[in-house]
């Protein structure tokens, strides 16, 4: 570099002012940070973020909130109409013969417990009158010989005129009363067995059975349905695990109960159009009057022969089965096992 060349730049560099710099530097571009309140863009950004969050899960909070209110009032209402659809044990009358003793007395305490009138059919007016003084209100008792048809017709009569003071329909009649009169057609000395043995088993477990379904009836087909299948009433009858497979000697007594399983359907078919179902139980060895009278050798033969549970039925475990067949309205047309896989051999 020369000397014209040294000249030259100090010149230039005492011409070059600190203001000069400033008017040529150039500006930096001013953002309008503060056009609103003073808070930043950004914060006006991130402040309607967070309030259209906060109004979205506001939204969804009300949403769930109105869903879970309308499904809870739906269930309740659907469990209102579910409720009218059962044959409901409260507030009815249920028709129990036999229902002094055995398992006819179990289905008057249970039946009793949900808030049902039990009218109380049996021969034994003691007994009955017991249960009248156990139970209380909701229960009447009648004395009747289940193989007088007199008997049977002034008892309905008596339940009827019952009904009407209580203004408690008949929902269901349970004919429990029974007997058993073992022995076979022909006896060891070729004898054959009285006519009478027969006729007293056949007339307590079969005509009494449907001499009290019939006059029952009349006084059922005319209640008020519940909505909405328009059931009316359930028939309820006691079969036996001897209308399967019965005993030696247990011929009048299988008679009888197969009689009963056998009619079950045809008498569902014929009480559908009034809205009447009809079912039947089919207990194997259970605890009762009847089988009370058994001698021991014979209960311990019996109890070999059981699956589970190991132990001969209970009232109550017949007595739920039979609110069972009240409450559910696709119970009907059948007989119904009870016996815990019980299956009685030709021979104990």
């Amino acid at each position: 570099m020369d000397a014209d060349d040294l000249d030259y730049l100090e010149k230039r560099a005492l011409s070059y002012s600190p203001q000069d710099s400033k008017q040529q530097r150039p500006q930096p571009r001013q953002h309008h940070s503060e056009a609103l309140f003073g808070i930043s863009l950004y914060g006006v950004i991130i402040l309607c973020f967070l309030l259209f969050a906060g109004l979205f899960f506001y939204g969804i909070v009300h949403g769930f909130w109105h869903l879970c209110s309308h499904y809870s009032a739906h269930s309740a209402a659907a469990a209102t109409t579910r409720g009218s659809q059962l044959m409901h044990i409260k507030d009815r009358t249920f028709v129990i013969s036999g229902g002094a003793s055995g398992l006819g007395l179990a289905t008057v305490r249970d039946l009793h417990a949900q808030g049902g009138y039990i009218a109380t059919l049996d021969l034994n007016a003691e007994n009955g009158n017991k249960v009248v003084s156990e139970l209380g209100d909701r229960t009447a008792f009648f004395e009747v010989d289940v193989s007088s048809p007199p008997s049977v017709s002034s008892a309905v009569s008596a339940l009827v005129a019952w009904t009407k003071q209580t203004s408690k329909p008949i929902g269901g009649v349970i004919p429990a009363a029974g007997v058993g009169f073992p022995g076979k057609l022909i006896d060891r000395h070729n004898e054959p067995i009285p006519l009478e043995n027969l006729e007293l088993v056949l007339n307590i477990n079969l005509r009494g059975v449907l001499d009290l379904i019939r006059l029952c009836l009349p006084h059922m087909t005319t209640t008020t349905p519940t909505e909405p299948d328009g059931e009316r009433g359930v028939i309820i009858m006691v079969s036996s695990s001897a209308a399967f497979d019965g005993q030696p000697g247990q011929v009048a007594y299988a008679a009888s109960k197969g009689a009963v399983r056998s009619m079950t359907l045809v008498l569902a078919r014929d009480l559908a159009q009034y809205g009447i179902r009809a079912v039947s139980i089919a207990p194997s060895y259970f605890e009762s009057g009847m089988t009370a009278a058994m001698s021991q050798k014979v209960r311990k033969s019996l109890e070999g022969v059981f699956e589970f549970p190991r132990r001969p039925g209970k009232g109550e475990d017949f007595a739920r089965m039979v609110r069972q067949c009240v409450e559910n309205p696709m119970l009907n047309g059948e007989c119904i096992r009870l016996d815990g896989a019980t299956r009685m051999p030709s021979r104990l």
